[in-house]
């Protein structure tokens, strides 16, 4: 038999697994670990000042349960850099979770956005080499991106084919250049093969930029 400590570790890792699986499996794992919570608050709270725990079982379930902790408040970071645009926050987010590649393609594109072209070249090869170690499929990576381009394009040109808010030639044939790609792969994410024509259009007037 597996001992008390580990048992404890081994249910809080494996509740941090359901969070993909199906909606009753993550309802179970979040009963769980607010059952166990609330019955080891006061420990919870002693750790959380840097009190060390006398009880090894409940500094192993503590220890098991950080980095569920991690990912939560690494998610709740990068919302807040994605919402506000705020690069400081979203690289504080990537540096809990240096290898999750939604991080760094959102970082990425907040970079060409503002027109930092060296930080997107950068921050977009590692999102492109992180989801494809992680498996992801090519249409969430074009999902996702394709997305935070839409939204660009409608800061900097407006919908209305406007180039004057770009910085650059090359930040807006890049950022047209990935949506019509995106829009003519063979998996384009929804809605896109309609946009089309009107990425064509708008990737034109990228030529009234200097370059």
């Amino acid at each position: 038999m597996k001992q008390p400590h580990r048992r404890i570790a081994g249910l809080l890792i494996a509740a941090s697994l359901v969070v993909a699986g199906c909606s009753e499996d993550m309802a179970l794992a979040q009963d769980f670990i607010a059952q166990w919570a609330a019955d080891h608050v006061v420990e919870i709270a002693a750790a959380g000042v840097g009190v060390p725990i006398a009880d090894p079982y409940t500094q192993a379930a503590l220890d098991a349960g950080k980095p569920i902790k991690d990912m939560v408040e690494a998610e709740e970071i990068m919302a807040e850099g994605r919402v506000n645009e705020d690069p400081v926050k979203m690289d504080k987010a990537i540096k809990i979770r240096p290898k999750d590649w939604t991080f760094r393609l959102s970082r990425a594109n907040l970079a060409l956005q503002t027109g930092d072209m060296a930080t997107f070249h950068t921050e977009n090869a590692i999102a492109a080499h992180e989801s494809v170690r992680n498996k992801a499929t090519t249409l969430a990576f074009y999902t996702q991106d394709y997305a935070e381009l839409t939204v660009i394009d409608k800061k900097l040109g407006g919908g209305t084919g406007s180039v004057a808010k770009y910085k650059s030639y090359a930040q807006c044939i890049e950022i047209y250049g990935r949506l019509i790609g995106e829009s003519a792969s063979e998996n384009p994410p929804p809605g896109a093969e309609a946009d089309y024509a009107t990425w064509l259009r708008r990737q034109q007037d990228c030529a009234a930029l200097p370059h």
